[in-house]
């Protein structure tokens, strides 16, 4: 699926070549360098019609259903939350023994999820 989304948003599948789209510096106090996007307007636009496989008429139906989509569960409909809660069986049954706090998951490795006391494994209380 991911495959077929990268074919239907990148612009090098619909014959289109931008160059100069990504801009490289060099901080001069740690030596490093970083990169950041351009402006659109900034980039030299080649047309290569030998590297399309996507049409154009495509292109607009792909790109108007991921606006679509977006506007119907996107982070501002979610409230936020754009990734599947999961619900763990002993959620807000289980209570400390020493302060009294619902137990919480504090750590999650995998297959296992384990459960402790929030005050003691993040404040250091108790």
């Amino acid at each position: 699926m991911s495959t077929i989304r990268d074919l239907l948003f990148n612009e090098r599948y619909r014959g289109v070549v931008i160059w100069n789209r990504l801009q490289t510096f060099r901080n001069p106090h740690t030596g490093k360098k970083s990169g950041h996007c351009a402006l659109k307007t900034t980039g030299s636009e080649s047309k290569i019609p030998a590297l399309r496989i996507v049409s154009d008429e495509l292109w607009t139906k792909a790109h108007e259903q991921n606006k679509r989509m977006s506007e119907k569960h996107g982070p501002k409909r979610l409230g936020g939350m754009n990734r599947a809660q999961t619900v763990y069986l002993f959620s807000g049954l289980l209570e400390c023994g020493l302060c009294g706090t619902n137990m919480t998951i504090v750590a999650n490795s995998g297959k296992y999820a384990r459960y402790g006391c929030p005050n003691q494994r993040f404040k250091g209380a108790v």
